[in-house]
């Protein structure tokens, strides 16, 4: 095929993405989109023709000895990925000990439920969230190491980082040379991908899952670049991978279902049907592995009905019956188109192009076998995240590891046209500026960082605990609201197992908070909204957020702190 088919073809995501993205996004005209749209389709095959005949680019797709010798990464490489790790979530995650405390509501539903594990309750019978048991496994860890404060899941957050890093690492060392040119482009990832809105506060499943996500792209990548199909070692350790994933948020396995149909497909077309089997069973074998601590949690701790209610039963037909599903009705291939155009539609545009960069490489790099793994593992994702009509700030933050890709041909091409001292110096100097300025783009487009250097006192969280505190009853009930953090300032653990309560999403809990507040059995309940009291309670406090350093604030809720009347 003549590389301008390939350009032209290659290209029509770059029109689809911003006439989907501006028409969801913006009030622009119908006509002058469509103009828009058409110039596009003119345009970008034609630059990206272009792009591919510049000389270092040819050389970098069409030589196959560019790869890094030796399988050690330099001591320097591990060190700067650890610095960034540490400083990318020293500032964009309000686990960090900068913050006063995470005001997410889901990294404290995460860890209200992880603490009530640790101190004796059992997951889904004594306290419930929705949530895949393993997500509460690792918040466990960082409660274990301090339940006072986030920064055990700071440092959970940290090593995932690190490990983001350390596989988009291996993953260009595949293709060429690196050197400290390679770890300062990295660094830019890092401060670009943490940054974005998708990221919220820290602490989501999407977030700490993204090393899988990454490692998987890896072993795939590995087995393509040797023109080997995939082994059974990797089979396993990515089976393994997909159990984690499966037992924390089953909606992200769908990079396992591109992986397994990449596999299925090559096996078919190459008729390996003996070592399909071997690899199928590996892989079961892997995610056996991560399975079984699931189950015997459950076996020793209440029983496997609990689990498969609560995960899954609930998951499918309660939770999701109580939300308008907008796609309910559709056909599942319209279902499917629709899904890809919300991903169009919401994805930001540096991370879409980066991905579409790493995908443009990979065909002319690796042919069809590249593109196709890689478009696969993309799809599949994309379904598993919006497949149910619904999307959250964070959904798409998973899918963002995508763009890893491009860091092959950005630092291949920064490598090899760094060839002389000067020359790098020159990269070097210009990366190091570059490095700098998306640090201070990143401070300020982070959700995050508008509550860094906030004393805990002017948060109502640490306001409000200190008057519960004072009190020798601490029943505390957070109504009518997700998890505010006021558990966790606190020092408290719920009384109630349905403690986490939203009359918009969660009208499967059946009341329950309503009805211990009408029975006056909590001393303590915080709402967010000026509700009439209920008999046997009056109003003792109200508080906003006061955040001093920056100034801005995220949101203007007002806090109401009610106490029983004895």
């Amino acid at each position: 095929m003549d590389n301008r088919i390939k350009c032209f073809i290659l290209s029509l995501p770059i029109p689809l993405y911003f006439f989907f993205h501006l028409f969801s996004n913006t009030r622009i005209d119908i006509v002058v989109l469509s103009i828009i749209t058409i110039a596009l389709i003119i345009l970008v095959p034609v630059g990206l023709y272009q792009l591919v005949k510049i000389p270092g680019i040819t050389r970098l797709i069409e030589h196959k000895d560019d790869a890094s010798n030796g399988s050690k990464i330099s001591i320097r490489s591990v060190i700067i990925m650890a610095v960034t790790a540490i400083l990318s979530m020293g500032v964009f995650t309000q686990s960090s000990p900068l913050y006063p405390m995470n005001l997410w509501s889901d990294s404290n539903i995460y860890f209200t439920v992880a603490k009530a594990m640790v101190n004796g309750q059992v997951l889904y019978r004594d306290i419930f969230d929705l949530k895949g048991p393993y997500i509460f496994f690792v918040y466990s860890l960082g409660v274990r190491l301090c339940d006072t404060s986030f920064i055990g899941i700071y440092l959970i957050e940290v090593i995932c980082c690190f490990l983001v890093l350390f596989f988009t690492y291996k993953i260009v060392r595949l293709y060429t040379k690196t050197s400290i040119i390679t770890d300062l482009v990295i660094v830019c990832l890092s401060l670009g991908v943490y940054s974005t809105f998708e990221f919220v506060f820290g602490g989501c499943p999407e977030e700490l899952l993204m090393p899988i996500y990454v490692a998987t792209l890896y072993f795939g990548l590995k087995a393509i670049k040797e023109s080997r199909p995939t082994n059974c070692k990797e089979a396993f350790i990515v089976g393994m991978l997909a159990g984690l994933v499966f037992w924390t948020k089953y909606t992200l396995c769908g990079i396992f279902l591109g992986f397994a149909l990449f596999i299925l497909v090559e096996a078919v077309k190459n008729k390996e049907w003996k070592k399909l089997r071997k690899v199928i069973a590996a892989f079961l074998g892997g995610f056996a592995v991560t399975t079984v601590p699931v189950l015997l949690y459950f076996v020793i701790s209440s029983d496997l009905g609990v689990l498969f209610k609560n995960y899954f039963y609930d998951n499918l037909f309660v939770y999701a019956a109580a939300r308008d599903d907008d796609l309910g009705d559709m056909p599942l291939p319209v279902r499917v188109v629709y899904t890809m155009v919300f991903y169009y539609s919401n994805c930001d545009i540096d991370i879409f192009i980066l991905t579409f960069l790493g995908s443009v490489f990979f065909f002319f790099k690796e042919k069809i076998r590249g593109l196709a793994f890689i478009l696969m593992l993309i799809a599949g994702s994309v379904l598993g995240v919006y497949i149910s009509g619904h999307n959250y700030a964070y959904y798409p933050l998973i899918l963002y590891t995508f763009c890893v890709t491009a860091m092959v041909p950005i630092c291949g091409l920064l490598e090899k046209h760094s060839v002389s001292k000067r020359q790098k110096s020159i990269a070097v100097t210009s990366l190091v500026i570059i490095v700098a300025a998306a640090a201070v783009l990143g401070f300020n487009r982070s959700q995050s960082t508008y509550l860094i250097f906030t004393p805990k006192d002017n948060v109502p969280q640490y306001r409000f605990a200190k008057i519960i505190n004072s009190s020798d009853d601490t029943t505390l009930i957070n109504f009518a609201n997700f998890d505010l953090g006021f558990y966790f300032a606190s020092d408290t653990l719920p009384f109630n197992r349905i403690y986490n309560y939203s009359p918009d999403e969660y009208e499967f809990c059946g009341g329950e908070q309503l009805a211990l507040l009408q029975n006056r059995e909590a001393h303590f309940y915080i709402a967010s909204y000026n509700y009439p009291p209920f008999d046997g309670y009056v109003l003792i406090d109200e508080a906003t957020l006061d955040t001093t350093f920056t100034g801005r604030t995220c949101g203007d809720a007002v806090y109401y702190l009610y106490e029983r009347v004895d």
